[in-house]
Parts: C-alpha cells; structure tokens; sequence
C-alpha cells in the first residue's frame, strides 16, 4: 500500500500526541509510530462493518485520552 510517512513526518512534527483510527488491526499505526519515533502515538482499533459516526469518534479521542 502508498506510505505517507514523509509526509506525516512533515506534517505532524510539532505535534505530541498523535491518535491513529483504523479498520482493523493497526498495520499502519505502527508505520505512524515508526514514523514518529518520541511522540505519543495512541492506536484506536475501529473493528465494525460501519464506519463510526462524529459522536463515537468524539467519544473515542475521549476515552482514548483519559489512558
């Protein structure tokens, strides 16, 4: 699959904390964290047939920066 990591290198270098949403089990966030090596990289599985609504992503960034 394309790699954005440059990218993302570029783009996210001032940031601290980073959350990566995935449909499935987290295969890219991985290529994030390698990536962005020292910043906090949370992983947030989305493992349903639908795509989450704007309220469960809310709630998700909610209860993923309470840990």
């Amino acid at each position: 699959w394309p790699s954005f990591i440059h990218d993302i290198k570029q783009q996210l270098q001032s940031i601290e904390k980073v959350i990566v949403f995935e449909m499935n089990l987290g295969q890219y966030s991985l290529e994030v964290e390698r990536a962005l090596r020292g910043k906090e990289v949370y992983f947030v599985p989305w493992l349903h047939i639908d795509i989450p609504s704007p309220e469960e992503v809310d709630e998700l960034i909610i209860e993923t920066l309470k840990r």
